[in-house]
């Protein structure tokens, strides 16, 4: 095609406290800890997964089997430097005067040593300056992790295909927090009773995806974690981080609705990823020894906060279960950084499974809803058994704003007061339940661009499916190609009531319309008072030029063209008005075909012409807002231009325009990204 130019491409209870400096023979230690509120962190927007709590009673060592000593920064006044013990010795060990043996302190050639110095005992200013972003222990199965009363283990007897099973079998979905997309997709499964009552975990969210019966795999998981906690779990949290930019920030899980006392543990499988925990902002330096005290004078401010916070990185290897005990979620946050590393520095566990690594998060649920009747019981509800249950309260502001405000002081507090915060209980869920519909991509990559562009525009939740995702009696006909006046594939979306299908994209784009209200009278209305006032003036590709004689005609056949089309349009309703739109987006398809198959260009040169002149005056076809005509006609110009590349200005000035307006938006790039990713990804299973 003459006309077009250069081309493109787009594409928790018995606790161990905190370790401290110490100095001379200490039998105890003081928690640094203070309650501190402010508002609720937006890193616990999602359903937080990645945490866990262990059983593990720890008491404090003698002076002569762990010495720590601080060592304070010339550099950086006010901060107390602490080595922390790389383990708490338990009370058999204490009793006994036994030494570690070998295979306990394998752990401590990962750690991070941060109490190097010179020959003087001052710090020197270089090291210093070095270590300024790298305070932190790296832990493992021999260590005391957070309050000393949480732990990882390696190696679960967990089946080679778990991983596998996984990713297959569960309802993988897309969530939503303050606008956003989270960065990694979820799942939440739990046990439903025979009355179809169901835990439920209120965190800090716009919405949840439904929760689902256990699947097989889960459950088998789910029994084996209940060997190592010693209780029940009923609720689980499975999250996918396809590569090392899903992640997860700061938080500590909301204890509302976890039965006191549980423990909440993370199973890692896939790729390894590292948990970092880092104390909370509001601790404060508590009781410390005279001695210690004075050692430590430059480090401590007047006010007697400590200026550092700690950090611990606890790697998460495939086959991995962390434990996260209550004192330590109270006290310390926990996130999953990105991981924006180059693949060349990343260890072989960390590429593994292709970069991908599924969370699965129990917990011990007390709170419990009936969806049926609608009610609410248990322990983070206003009435505490069954028989009493409460109505579930949606939308009341007052109380969702006093919940999430409670949500907030324990992300921020280190000596959170539950029953004070959580006691008497809350009816009110502050999330929605969303369902997602499912969609079978044709293959067709200016069909499939249309639906995920109207999806992603008008917040239509769905998932891809495959053929066997879809009821038995439609799986015999949808991978076959419909004979609709063309030969070719059509995707194929199943509504969220899982029974309703719809085929093809322009009857998908006029069910999303219809759903939405978008071709309501006053938006075609203005989209019609939009139209072009003056005739299009077509311009010549390549080839031989026509006569001007020609070129009048065509102008004045186009114009009466336009003119009937006008009359007839009035005449229309919404819904017929933005179907012959849609017809007339499928014309320029259509032409656009033949010349891929016969390079004739007259035929898509015309009806592009015909497009340059709707445009004109316009932001889009739809008029000044982004529309469903809209959805169906830029992936028809993106494919011309991709293939041919940019057209020519002087001939299609208004679609060039309207090209790369369209395509610096956000849904839009998107769909455009996942699409090339997904085309990518086929092309290296060949």
């Amino acid at each position: 095609m003459a006309v077009l130019s250069k081309p493109t491409s787009i594409s928790a209870s018995s606790v161990s406290l905190k370790p401290e400096a110490r100095c001379g023979d200490l039998t105890a230690r003081t928690s640094i800890s203070s309650s501190i509120p402010t508002a609720v962190d937006a890193a616990d927007c999602s359903g937080h997964s990645d945490v866990g709590t262990a059983a593990s009673s720890q008491s404090c060592s003698s002076a002569s089997s762990s010495n720590t000593t601080t060592t304070p920064d010339p550099k950086k006044s006010g901060r107390l430097r602490v080595r922390k013990p790389r383990r708490t010795a338990s009370r058999d060990e204490t009793n006994h005067h036994s030494d570690r043996p070998q295979s306990q302190r394998q752990s401590q050639k990962q750690s991070v040593d941060m109490s190097a110095s010179t020959g003087d005992g001052t710090r020197a200013p270089r090291q210093a300056k070095k270590n300024k972003h790298a305070q932190s222990d790296i832990l493992g199965p021999d260590d005391s992790i957070g309050e000393g009363d949480s732990r990882i283990i390696y190696d679960l007897s967990l089946s080679p295909e778990t991983f596998q099973l996984l990713r297959e079998e569960v309802n993988w979905q897309k969530m939503y927090h303050m606008s956003g997309q989270v960065p990694r997709l979820v799942a939440v499964q739990g046990a439903v009773q025979p009355d179809n009552s169901i835990p439920i975990y209120r965190h800090p969210a716009d919405e949840s995806p439904p929760l689902l019966p256990f699947s097989k795999t889960v459950n088998t998981v789910r029994h084996l974690v209940e060997k190592h906690l010693g209780h029940p779990l009923n609720h689980v949290l499975i999250q996918l981080y396809r590569d090392g930019q899903d992640r997860i920030s700061e938080h500590s899980d909301k204890t509302l609705d976890i039965v006191r006392g549980s423990y909440i543990c993370n199973v890692s499988l896939g790729a390894q990823r590292t948990m970092t925990l880092r104390t909370k902002s509001s601790a404060k330096a508590g009781m410390l020894p005279t001695d210690a005290a004075e050692t430590a004078d430059d480090a401590i401010s007047k006010e007697g906060s400590i200026i550092g916070r700690q950090t611990q990185k606890v790697p998460l290897p495939h086959n991995s279960l962390f434990i996260l005990g209550q004192v330590t979620n109270m006290r310390w946050l926990h996130a999953i950084r990105a991981d924006k590393r180059p693949e060349s520095e990343k260890s072989p566990a960390e590429l593994a499974f292709g970069g991908e690594r599924i969370s699965l998060t129990f917990r011990h649920i007390g709170t419990f809803i009936r969806p049926e009747a609608d009610t609410i019981w248990g322990q983070g509800a206003l009435s505490k058994i069954k028989e009493t249950a409460g109505k579930v309260i949606h939308g009341n502001s007052t109380e969702t704003e006093r919940m999430i405000r409670a949500f907030g002081q324990e992300n921020q507090q280190s000596e959170f007061d539950w029953h004070h915060h959580y006691g008497q209980g809350f009816d009110v869920v502050n999330f929605v339940t969303t369902c997602a519909g499912k969609l079978l991509p044709c293959g067709d990559d200016v069909a499939d661009l249309r639906v995920k562009i109207c999806f992603a525009e008008n917040g239509v939740r769905y998932e891809l499916a495959g053929v066997d995702d879809f009821p038995a009696a439609l799986r015999g006909t949808l991978s076959l190609p419909l004979k609709n006046n063309n030969l070719d594939p059509r995707p194929v979306y199943m509504d969220m009531d899982g029974a309703t299908c719809f085929t093809g994209d322009d009857c998908i784009l006029l069910h999303v319309a219809k759903q939405k209200e978008l071709s309501d009278p006053e938006r075609q209305a203005q989209s019609r008072s939009k139209s072009p006032s003056s005739s299009p003036t077509p311009g010549l590709g390549a080839g031989p030029p026509p006569q001007q004689q020609q070129q009048q005609q065509q102008q004045q056949q186009q114009q009466q063209q336009q003119q009937q089309q006008q009359t007839k349009k009035q005449q229309q309703t919404p819904q017929q008005y933005l179907a012959s739109k849609l017809r007339e987006t499928d014309e320029l398809l259509h032409s656009w075909r033949r010349f891929q198959k016969l390079k004739t260009p007259h035929g898509v040169l015309q009806k592009m012409d015909s497009f340059e002149a709707m445009l004109r005056g316009k932001s889009y076809l739809a008029g000044q807002l982004f529309g469903i005509e809209d959805c169906a006609l830029w992936p028809v110009v993106w494919d011309i231009i991709r293939e041919m590349g940019y057209l020519d200005e002087t001939r299609f000035p208004a679609l060039m325009v309207y090209y790369h307006k369209v395509g610096k938006r956000a849904c839009v790039r998107t769909a455009v990204e996942e699409l090339a990713a997904g085309a990518a990804a086929t092309t290296a299973c060949e």
